[in-house]
């Protein structure tokens, strides 16, 4: 069962008067057994190509960004907040509105042979095929009882 509750994840100040909460969704690992998430790190960990900042870990890169290898991993969680440089919060700079609505949607990477007979909707990643054209990663927000809609009208 997955999680839609409402989880205040940080506070940013606009003006001294005037603040603003970003909500996320909580992390479930989706609902779907016959289309569940996968722990992708594996599969990232051959095409690492960078080296992460903070941690000194491998990662891989996304435009201008290094990822952590569990990006997309896992579990259904909104993986591009923080790490996609459009979703850049928490960052106390931005204001309300400015992210795209994506951005706080959950998602995860999937099976591709153990969704193409499920209900879910799934995608072919085109994140890394710049520099990687032979990965072949597949996501899905359906399966973590999101849309994939707002991703779409903005990629």
């Amino acid at each position: 069962m997955s999680f839609r509750n409402r989880l205040p994840i940080a506070l940013f100040i606009v003006s001294p008067l005037v603040s603003v909460s970003l909500e996320l969704d909580m992390l479930s690992t989706g609902n779907s057994p016959s289309c569940p998430c996968i722990d992708s790190s594996e599969i990232l960990k051959a095409y690492s190509n960078c080296i992460l900042d903070d941690t000194g870990d491998p990662g891989i890169r996304y435009h201008e960004v290094c990822l952590p290898l569990t990006f997309g991993a896992s579990q259904c969680a909104p993986h591009d907040v923080g790490l996609d440089p459009r979703c850049p919060f928490p960052n106390a700079t931005r204001k309300e509105g400015d992210a795209p609505e994506f951005c706080g949607e959950q998602w995860c990477y999937v099976d591709f042979q153990a969704c193409r007979l499920a209900p879910e909707q799934i995608y072919r990643s085109k994140a890394f095929e710049a520099d990687h054209p032979a990965l072949d990663l597949f996501y899905s927000y359906s399966v973590c009882n999101a849309s994939a809609d707002s991703f779409l009208s903005y990629v």
